[in-house]
């Protein structure tokens, strides 16, 4: 009996790929292993060295988080009436503020908006909305000193002899009538109609490893970001300015050391949603006590308030608090490439052994190796040996 000794640190010139869970070795002296009088050579895993939680913690196919969303906004058009100070209809080519609502300057002091809104020649005809809002310099408390009035603009594009405004009036102040703005305009707005269509979607976080709770919720709320956006625009395609974007819809932030899902207060008063984790991130973000039981869907989030950023939010809290040092990896498979293929299930696959990792220690137990199981080798001639380490049978090597 021989012992080879092989490691993911060996032959890094010849391959720079090798890591921990696939790595080649080159035999200092290559052998043949030709079998003689129907006997065969047989190979066996007698033990596996390695750093317990130098894997990722979060690895692919435990990486997912499943969003559900029912009675969100629809953007339709509808024929409201709207007060301004005055309108007029514009030709093409005439000066256009783009964005809604330009604040261009006081309607009384002249005084120059901070910073100058940005404007366009238009290519088509418009209908200019000019409204004076009044404004207060912020942390001024003195209402005489600090009130002024800005000049704000709109634009409602035109097609055929109707005129359109993309985005929510009430939420730019254009439905009501005041001292300054007595005029009447018709236009067709644009309002949210709340739809009872579900849409499902997948959000997954990037697999690697998370050294602490900062660089994991960075990551989740900047794929929850996107995630988000791209789940309702596939739903119902609509402009963003419909409700001020997607962005921090939906935050991952810590309450009191425990992980907190929050939903935004305004969007959610009406919008259901509901979310499911992984069960490896559940787990180690503590809304699971055990990694192999599904904590299912979440769509309650009334575990009371928070304010971040200024901003409103619902919230669902988790039972315990996060741990991203917490064992995940409850198995292995060791796979190598000399030896002939065994049945695995419908499969033919080069699997050498499967070997349980203890939760608590993180470590394969040692009374494992006291039996070995044998495979017969099917090369001719051993020069090199491959060896790669996966957590599921059919997922991709460990790194």
């Amino acid at each position: 009996m021989e012992a080879v000794f092989l490691s993911s640190d060996q032959c890094l010139k010849e391959f720079p790929e090798n890591q921990g869970g696939d790595f080649c070795n080159i035999l200092n002296h290559g052998f043949s292993v030709a079998s003689q009088r129907g006997q065969y050579m047989k190979v066996s895993l007698a033990e596996l060295f390695y750093i317990p939680n130098s894997w990722s913690n979060i690895r692919p196919g435990e990486n997912f988080i499943d969003v559900k969303i029912t009675n969100y906004p629809i953007a339709i058009h509808t024929l409201q009436t709207i007060y301004a100070n005055k309108y007029s209809v514009e030709e093409k080519g005439t000066i256009q503020y783009p964005k809604p609502s330009s604040q261009t300057h006081t309607a009384t002091r002249f005084r120059p908006a901070n910073p100058l809104e940005p404007t366009k020649v238009s290519t088509e005809s418009f209908m200019r909305i000019e409204r004076i809002v009044s404004m207060q310099t912020e942390g001024c408390v003195d209402r005489a000193e600090c009130e002024y009035m800005v000049l704000v603009f709109d634009s409602a594009r035109k097609e055929g002899f109707t005129y359109y405004f993309d985005v929510d009036p009430t939420h730019y102040g254009l439905g009501k009538e005041n001292d300054y703005n007595r005029q009447k305009i018709k236009v067709y707005m644009q309002s949210p109609i709340y739809g009872d269509k579900e849409v499902l979607g997948r959000i997954f976080i990037t697999p690697k490893h998370y050294y602490n709770f900062d660089d994991f919720a960075l990551e989740f709320n900047q794929q929850f970001r996107f995630g988000i956006a791209r789940i309702l625009q596939n739903a119902h395609p609509r402009k963003e300015e419909f409700h001020g974007g997607y962005n921090n819809l939906v935050i991952l932030t810590e309450i009191n050391g425990k992980a907190a899902v929050c939903i935004d207060y305004e969007y959610f008063k009406y919008v259901s949603i509901a979310i499911h984790f992984a069960p490896t991130l559940a787990y180690i973000l503590g809304f699971s006590d055990y990694m192999a039981i599904d904590a299912g869907w979440f769509s309650t989030f009334n575990s009371g308030s928070h304010t971040h950023n200024k901003q409103q939010f619902y919230t669902r809290r988790a039972m315990s608090p996060f741990d991203f040092n917490k064992n995940t990896l409850r198995q292995i498979y060791v796979f190598c490439d000399i030896i002939q293929p065994c049945q695995v299930g419908s499969e033919q696959r080069q699997l050498m052994r499967i070997l349980p990792i203890d939760a608590a220690t993180n470590l394969i137990p040692a009374n494992l190796f006291i039996s070995m199981a044998t495979h017969r080798v099917i090369k001719d001639r051993i020069n090199i040996i491959r060896i790669w380490i996966t957590e599921h049978l059919n997922s991709p090597p460990l790194k």
